[in-house]
């Protein structure tokens, strides 16, 4: 996951990244089976009874949630999107929202 996330967002001399539906297939699909093989192994551990390992797999499955925030392609928002901005002729931003000037955006 670390190495589709920084595929996807390194960029060098203020270029702006974005990822494409690749990365963001690869990610999804890395994130699903992740999810499912923890799954699979705190069931095992369980129908096993091995109670001792079941503490190593709750450190595994809070990483994997851990993981799958901070290296997530799309990557998560948690601000609020900004207002869109227009740019008039003469320079002038128009903010959505209306005003006397800019009535309706």
């Amino acid at each position: 996951m670390l190495h589709n996330h920084l595929s996807a967002y390194l960029c060098f001399f203020g270029a702006y990244c974005m990822p494409d539906d690749g990365e963001i297939v690869t990610y999804r699909v890395l994130a699903v089976t992740t999810v499912v093989l923890v799954v699979v192994a705190t069931v095992a551990g369980v129908y096993n009874h091995r109670r001792r390992l079941l503490a190593w797999h709750g450190l595994v499955a809070a990483a994997v949630v851990v993981a799958l925030v901070l290296f997530a392609v799309p990557q998560i928002r948690w601000d609020r999107p900004g207002s869109p901005v227009r740019n008039f002729e003469n320079g002038e931003q128009c903010y959505t929202g209306g005003t006397g000037f800019c009535q309706g955006g």
